[in-house]
């Protein structure tokens, strides 16, 4: 018996292409249709086996779907739900031809096939869902409780607002109306999360929490409570980041403020960049780049406060010189212009052009080059400079040049030579030499200089002084020194001072019997000694009191030295004890550095003159006394 399927009504509930997403759709297709026989009679009340398929094609093509079930009649009449044992998938309906082949028991498939089409509202419905090839013509919205006032403006999520014309907030917002998102400017995007706002033309803010992007065409990449305020700003991300001068960038962090035009904080925290002009701030904590063109690339309490100044990190560091630079170290200044401090520890650069490095080292002269040991350690003291142009160094374990080892203030390993060749006069040569010595000027025996060498003299080393270009010399050779009129090593052909073996000093002879020989007169041509005793120098002038008493006090004595050359010399001396002396004039007497004390009697002219005037007042007294005695006598003899 051939059944004739007549086909009534057709309701398709189709999923939506993402099932994870429309779970709640059901996947059925609500049939309904009349069966009849050849003769097209309704068919006989009953359960009839039915094989419902789906096919891309009207006569042959693929099959996308398909599921046997089985229908009850009534007066032929039957309804059944597609999909109720082989849930229809969405791939069965992406494209718009689509064709429902029926089959019922045994028979063949019944033709032709049942092409499937939509009801009314599914026109809207294909716009959307993944239909392929549809448009949405309006704005949309997804999700409870948006706000939707934009130009073909898009929102999803819940409680979202788009207002500016072609804005997006795709995603976030929440339960409460505060934690929605809104993207309030023109072309603006809030891409979700919470409480985030996009209120410049074309600002974005990508996510995170209570966002701000305020400026055009500003961005906030994400974190929370960060700001974009300028046009063209940027924060990346981090917390409470603001970024309020155009074009400004804030990479990340904390608490960075980026207020300059074209400032730049690349992270850290508490960092501040707000020089007029493309101040930057790497990192690092709370570090403020100030001046226009500034730049501190990180470390912590660090300040770059005027126009191209640069402080590479540390701590505590201040560049306030326009180009001046400190590199990094604890508590250094750069403040004098192009003035530099690499690092180290309370140095300072205040003069212009200037150089400070290692601990407390202060050029503050232009031109000045300072460097500082470490000095005393825990409280250590300033190495300064005193005028421009200076190159200091401190180091108190000396310096080396080609040894590592210096054990003076200066060690120079092998030959050290200023100038270009023996004819300089302006030329310094230490070890090398002509003849292994010390050269100042021009070669020994060729014009001015200061020469010393080990065999310019056959007889051994030698020292010379050649003054004024000419033959006259003060040289130290032989074991003595002699200023000449001659040739270096010729006899001299006049002596001024010879001071020779056996050590005695010869003034005008070359044979001194003393320590001090002069062969003539001192001080002037007078033969005696002279010294300044003009009244235009002198001040508070008193006469000497009590002469005569003091010197009764000094203690004359004769003695002999200890010393066996000097008792050879001298024998039995008179003279003064100065532990005597120091007990009635102590200013008479001075303590060497070995304790031994030593008698300069300075004065002592004076003192006899004084004494010897007080001794002659008290002898006139004693004539008048004699005299008036004598006149007493003369009397007395007379009355007799």
């Amino acid at each position: 018996m051939k059944r004739i399927p007549v086909l009534t009504k057709l309701t398709a509930l189709l999923a939506l292409w993402t099932v994870a997403v429309w779970a709640a759709v059901p996947q059925l297709i609500n049939f309904q249709g009349v069966l009849r026989d050849g003769s097209g009679n309704p068919v006989a009340n009953g359960s009839y086996s039915v094989i419902f398929t789906i096919y891309d094609d009207p006569a042959a093509g693929n099959v996308l779907w398909a599921e046997t079930t089985s229908v009850s009649t009534t007066s032929g009449l039957f309804t059944v739900l597609l999909g109720s044992t082989n849930p229809v998938p969405d791939s069965a309906f992406r494209d718009t031809t689509r064709y429902l082949g029926i089959k019922v028991g045994a028979d063949p498939e019944m033709t032709p096939r049942q092409r499937l089409v939509s009801v009314g509202y599914g026109y809207r419905v294909s716009s959307v869902d993944g239909a392929l090839g549809g448009n949405i013509l309006t704005k949309v919205s997804i999700g409870p409780g948006h706000t939707n006032t934009g130009t073909n403006a898009f929102v999803a999520g819940e409680n979202n607002k788009a207002r500016g014309n072609y804005s997006v907030v795709s995603g976030g917002g929440g339960a409460n109306v505060a934690d929605s998102n809104s993207a309030n400017g023109a072309l603006s995007t809030v891409s979700g999360g919470s409480y985030n706002a996009a209120g410049g033309v074309g600002a974005t803010v990508d996510g995170g929490v209570n966002n701000r992007a305020s400026g055009d065409y500003s961005t906030v990449g994400g974190g929370g409570g960060n700001s974009a305020n300028a046009d063209n700003a940027t924060v990346s991300g981090g917390y409470n980041n603001n970024s309020s001068g155009g074009q400004a960038f804030i990479g990340g962090g904390a608490s960075n403020t980026a207020s300059g035009g074209a400032a730049v904080v690349g992270g850290g925290q508490l960092n501040t960049a707000n020089g007029l002009n493309t101040a930057t701030v790497g990192g690092g904590y709370d570090n403020s780049a100030s001046g226009s063109y500034s730049t501190v690339g990180g470390g912590q309490v660090n300040v770059a406060s005027v126009s191209w100044a640069t402080v590479g990190g540390g701590n505590a560091n201040t560049s306030s010189g326009s180009y001046a630079t400190v590199g990094g170290g604890f508590s250094d200044t750069a403040s004098g212009f192009i003035s530099t401090v690499p690092g180290g520890l309370a140095n300072k650069a205040s003069g212009g052009y200037s150089f400070a490095a290692g601990r407390r080292a202060k050029a503050l002269h232009d031109g000045s080059f300072v460097w500082g040991d470490r000095g005393d350690f825990t409280f250590g003291t300033d190495f300064a400079s005193t005028n421009i142009n200076q190159f200091l160094i401190r180091a108190s374990n000396g310096v080396g040049i080609n040894t590592n080892s210096p054990n003076k203030a200066l060690t120079v390993a092998g030959s050290m030579e200023i100038g270009t060749g023996a004819g300089d006069y302006q030329h310094l040569r230490l070890g090398g030499g002509n003849s292994s010595g010390f050269l100042f000027g021009s070669y020994p025996s060729l014009g001015d200089g200061i020469h010393m060498s080990y065999n310019y003299y056959s007889n051994g080393p030698n020292f010379v002084i050649n003054p004024g270009g000419g033959t006259s010399r003060i040289s130290v050779g032989y074991g003595e020194i002699r200023m000449t009129v001659g040739d270096i090593g010729s006899p001299p052909t006049q002596l001024g001072i010879f001071i020779g073996y056996p050590g005695n000093v010869g003034i005008g002879t070359l044979a001194p019997a003393a320590k001090l020989h002069v062969n003539g007169t001192a001080g002037n041509n007078t033969g005696v000694w002279s010294n300044l005793s003009d009244r235009r120098l002198k001040r508070d002038i008193e006469p000497i009191q009590n002469a005569l008493e003091t010197v009764e006090q000094l203690n004359p004595v004769s003695f002999r030295w200890k010393d066996a050359e000097k008792d050879a010399q001298f024998g039995r001396v008179r003279g003064l004890i100065a532990q005597d002396v120091e007990k009635v004039i102590p200013e008479w007497i001075k303590t060497d550095p070995d304790g031994y004390k030593r008698l300069e009697p300075i004065g002592i002219d004076a003192l006899l003159i004084e004494a010897l005037k007080e001794q002659q007042k008290q002898i006139e007294v004693l004539k008048e006394e004699i005299a008036k005695l004598k006149d007493q006598s003369s009397q007395a003899q007379a009355k007799n």
